[in-house]
């Protein structure tokens, strides 16, 4: 029910009526303003302690693949690799999402992002940045991973992770509006059985097999104990 009513939040924001029935190719959105201290270090002796977040260490939950009917793109029907609730769900933690990043790429155990005064995680970046109030939202982990992906897992040279979540995140979520509130857009792609699939679908350049590795990839870090469909 709580995901529910944050769509329902989240559609009644001021921002259906900016959507087209076939949504043109992203643009970049503005940059958003941060103070002057904004900096960004990577240290191999950098605390590994996620700041901003009070949840304690857990002990990591075994991951299992996601099954084949998850992620089987060739399924019978319309494509439905996760539902509406799952996209605005609000798990992982940040601290989940930091081990499970660097459980698959070590290299991330180092990163920090320091915005207001303070150093974040990859974790942390993409829990702040997946939630814009009225303007956009969406899974913080669907986020990291959609972001991941486009980087190649890379941290890029600049070290602003925030900026590109964001960016993404205002990316995704108008594709979920229109899909939602469309029919013509429904018509216009009858193989796509949700707004929340659909969304990843254009994020991804309507490449299925993109969409496809998306989900094996989240199946494999968070699928045991957030799975997209449930």
């Amino acid at each position: 029910m709580r995901q529910f009513l944050l769509a329902l939040n989240l559609l009644a924001g001021g921002f259906l009526t900016a959507c087209a029935p076939e949504p043109p190719a992203a643009t970049l959105v503005s940059t958003p303003t941060f103070p002057p201290s904004v900096t960004y270090t990577i240290s191999p002796s950098a605390s590994q302690t996620i700041v901003r977040t009070t949840t304690p260490s857990m002990t990591p939950t075994p991951s299992a693949s996601p099954t084949s009917d998850t992620c089987d793109i060739s399924q019978a029907g319309p494509l439905t690799i996760l539902y509406d609730d799952t996209y605005f769900s609000s798990g992982p933690t940040p601290n989940e999402m930091d081990r499970a990043l660097v459980a698959a790429y070590p290299e991330w155990e180092a990163f920090r992002q320091v915005v207001f005064a303070d150093p974040w995680t990859a974790g942390v970046v993409f829990d702040q940045a997946s939630f814009g109030g009225p303007e956009y939202g969406v899974n913080p982990a669907i986020l990291m991973i959609s972001v991941m992906m486009r980087l190649d897992w890379v941290i890029p040279n600049d070290g602003n992770m925030y900026l590109r979540a964001v960016q993404a995140a205002k990316e995704m979520y108008p594709h979920y509006v229109a899909y939602y509130t469309e029919e013509q857009v429904r018509s216009i792609y009858p193989h796509i059985g949700s707004a929340a699939t659909y969304s990843l679908y254009r994020f991804f350049g309507k490449d299925e097999d993109r969409l496809h590795e998306w989900c094996t990839i989240y199946g494999e870090m968070f699928g045991a104990k957030y799975p997209l469909k449930h």
